[in-house]
């Protein structure tokens, strides 16, 4: 029987029709085919996690496949086809009939299960069932699954009530055993899916309190080499208390704090070898969990330790303190401001060992990391009177540990005023505090320059409700000292700037300088010229520490400069959005206000640096081969290249799109000849780069080196070409410009084949080749 299953599935394996002749649905739709190849086809897009049940009226034989042709599951008699999104995003629906029949999708509840369990079964027409379980009680609960063949291959998961995977076992046996700590009242939900369509399907599921579930009293060592969530119970705090997640190994693990409804607290989801979070004192239920992001490659073990710190250390003005800390021990020290300011927050540790310096001036992830590796950590903070400062010395290394002393100290600062030269080495200081004043409605930058390459500095900028650490490397484009930070001034306000040497052994030189750009109410248009209007976006400061970039509103500051500057456009005709400012509602409001002033000789630049993505399989148009939109990550939310292409249509002149941002590529799809748009982007739609890759190439093609007639005018075509030869010349690895024609790249030692060849990002060319771009 299990071979002649297995010969049937083969047999209905299927080369999936266009997409643009089958028509889709979603649950709680009904559909008629459309027929291709003698069967009737319809397509279905799940972007819910969800179990679905398939109908056909009249009731034929079905068979569902994924979105490669592989079969997931098929009725015989014409029974019900119950889908999985839990696994996929689209199906395919192949009904035999030679006559059109119409297809109902609806949503398949869960079935609450309890502790007696149940007895159930997958026929080959079901791909999973879904079963929610509510804890009478806390504790450890053991969710036991039998199969009654080994052929079936039944796999066990079990989610969170917000569909997030907590723990999945997925023997080929179809016995599978998962435990999870839940607080009472919690609930999660079991999906029981079906791998193989031979056997029986039958199986059994058991679940039991197997004992009290783990509280987090102190420190806890466990592995996560499953790949489970593992959950623990945040005891009764009487005080704050500080989270601290160590591991040793490569790979990636975050840090959550729940509530008993399940709702999200805090996350610390950096990529470094630690995290950490400030919980507030109280006797609320709430769960510490450690999630696996990316073990490597199924290690043997990896461990980590979880600790909770609930002892402080006080500091005042002008005192220091000691304090033992260690790897994945971290003390706490608290400081409060006695007046508004700014504060030096110095941590040396003993013997100049390698230890950092987190900052929390609120709960949840820290506010500033300190992590050079000097030994002696200091930087200048901006608190209110009356806030409470955490600081956290602890080391990154295993094995590391020692006393750490502990001092604040009112910052003494130089004023930022011009230009500022200034220079590290063993007789100066290795920071630098300056204070910048910004102005109430303008844009103020701070610009560090290195005057050598590898001289590696960083800096930290603090001020009322504001603080943001800017620490890139050296690249093609920068030197390692080379850094800026950018933000839009709500009311007026004097910020702090720490200048700092990473290395304990670097010296060199630098200049810092600030500029205000104030923002300009856009004129109305003059039918009697042809105006150039900008909306230029770079973000670097993302809400959340993970997502946060070096040089992104570098990149738009550069172009802001360049447009300005190097081609007179007008300030007031250019809209400069940066980090909090830089929103998508402000985006789409800056772009609709422009097309309504503009005419049909006037041309729009929108130039746009920050992160990338793209939207989950299936919510794209025809216009995408792999079924997948591409986003821009505006500050608060994504705008897709649909939208992108809906908003620049409004536009009567030619548009100008430069994208310096992962999958970028993917917004050429969706322009045409008729769109009047030169798209320019960093990343094919289906890779990832790093940042500011595409901003130096344009920036220096627009300057002259695109000009390849050198009659003084650089063309649509020659920027494109320029661009474009450039971009397929960049290192995936290391983002160094590699000679044509080159195997391997003398920077790094990729070799440039396979994987590793140089992904050409796509560049779109949507009007006249000979239209002057730059003058």
């Amino acid at each position: 029987m299990a071979g002649s299953i297995v010969l049937l599935m083969a047999a209905l394996a299927v080369t999936l029709p266009d997409a643009v002749d089958v028509p889709g649905v979603n649950a709680g739709e009904t559909v008629e085919s459309a027929r291709s190849g003698g069967y009737q086809w319809v397509r279905i897009l799940e972007n819910d996690y969800a179990v679905i049940e398939v109908t056909s009226s009249p009731a034929v034989p079905m068979t569902a496949y994924d979105n490669t042709g592989e079969v997931l599951s098929f009725s015989i008699d014409g029974e019900p086809l119950i889908l999985s999104a839990y696994s996929d995003y689209w199906f395919w629906i192949k009904a035999d009939s030679p006559t059109p029949i119409d297809f109902t999708v609806s949503y398949r509840q869960p079935e609450p299960v309890g502790t007696h369990g149940v007895s159930s079964s997958l026929s080959s027409a079901e791909m999973a069932e879904i079963w929610t379980f509510q804890a009478e009680e806390e504790g450890r609960w053991n969710f036991i699954m039998r199969g009654a063949d080994t052929i079936s291959d039944l796999d066990l998961e079990l989610y969170s009530s917000g569909h997030a995977l907590w723990a999945g076992s997925y023997s080929t046996n179809s016995s599978e055993k998962l435990s999870m700590g839940l607080l009472a009242g919690e609930s999660l939900q079991i999906v029981v899916s079906r791998y193989n369509k031979g056997g029986s399907g039958d199986y059994t599921l058991e679940i039991a309190r197997a004992g009290d579930m783990e509280v987090l009293s102190r420190s806890i060592t466990a592995d996560a080499s499953k790949g489970n969530v593992q959950r623990y119970r945040l005891p009764e705090l009487q005080t704050e208390a500080l989270l601290e997640l160590t591991f040793e190994q490569e790979g990636d693990l975050d840090l959550q704090v729940r509530d008993s409804s399940g709702e999200l607290l805090y996350s610390s989801n950096t990529y470094l070898y630690s995290e950490a979070l400030l919980v507030p004192a109280g006797n609320t239920p709430a769960v510490v969990e450690v999630l696996p992001y990316d073990l490597g490659e199924e290690p043997e073990s990896f461990l980590y330790r979880l600790n909770l710190v609930q002892s402080s250390t006080d500091v005042r003005l002008h005192r220091s303190v000691d304090v033992e800390t260690g790897h994945g021990q971290s003390a706490m020290v608290s400081f409060t401001a006695p007046a508004s300011g700014f504060y030096t927050i110095s941590g040396v540790f003993d013997k100049f060992r390698d230890g950092d310096v987190r900052l929390f001036n609120d709960y949840g992830e820290s506010a500033a990391f300190m992590s050079t590796d000097r030994g002696d950590e200091r930087f200048s903070f901006w608190a209110r009177r009356g806030d409470v400062l955490r600081i956290a010395p602890g080391f990154m290394d295993s094995g590391t540990g020692g006393l750490c002393t502990v001092s604040v100290e009112p910052t003494e600062a130089e004023p930022l005023v011009g230009l500022v030269h200034g220079r590290v080495d063993d007789t100066t200081s290795a920071q630098k505090f300056y204070t910048v004043h910004g102005e109430a409605g303008s844009t103020l930058v701070v610009e560090l320059r290195g005057d050598q390459r590898d001289f590696d500095l960083d800096m930290l900028v603090s001020g009322p409700g504001y603080v943001l650490q800017a620490q890139g490397g050296v690249s093609n484009a920068d030197n390692a000292a080379d850094e800026s930070v950018a933000l839009y001034c709500q009311e007026d306000a004097v910020y702090g700037v720490t200048v700092y040497a990473y290395s304990r052994s670097g010296q060199g030189t630098y200049t810092v300088e600030a500029e205000r750009i104030p923002a300009e109410r856009l004129p109305a248009g003059d039918p009697t010229s042809a105006d150039t209007w900008a909306v230029v976006s770079g973000i670097s400061g993302y809400e959340s520490r993970a997502d946060i970039l070096s040089r992104a509103s570098m990149d738009a500051i550069e172009f802001y400069r360049f447009l300005r500057d190097d081609q007179n456009v007008d300030s007031d005709r250019m809209v400069l959005l940066v980090d909090a400012e830089a929103r998508a509602d402000v985006f789409r409001d800056a772009v609709g206000d422009i097309c309504a002033r503009a005419d049909s000789d006037d041309r729009l630049i929108i130039f746009y640096s920050g992160h990338g993505s793209q939207e989950p399989p299936g919510l794209a148009g025809d216009e995408e081969d792999d079924g997948v939109n591409e986003v821009v990550c505006f500050y608060n939310e994504d705008v897709s290249d649909d939208e992108m292409h809906d908003l620049l249509a409004r536009f009567p002149g030619s548009v100008y799109l430069f994208l310096d941002a992962c999958n970028s590529g993917g917004f050429v799809n969706d322009f045409s000849d008729d769109d009047n748009i030169l798209v320019l982007t960093a990343a094919r739609e289906d890779k990832s780069v790093s940042e500011r890759v595409l901003t130096p190439i344009l920036i220096e093609g627009s300057t002259g080196a695109a000009d390849e007639n050198g009659d003084g005018l650089i063309t649509a075509g020659e920027l494109v070409e320029y661009v474009d030869s450039m971009m397929a010349r960049i290192c995936p690895v290391c983002d160094a410009v590699v000679d044509e024609g080159m195997a391997e790249c003398p920077y790094c030692g990729t070799v440039l084949k396979g994987e590793y060849r140089i992904p050409r990002p796509e560049q779109g060319l949507f009007l006249d080749p000979g239209q002057v771009v730059w003058e």
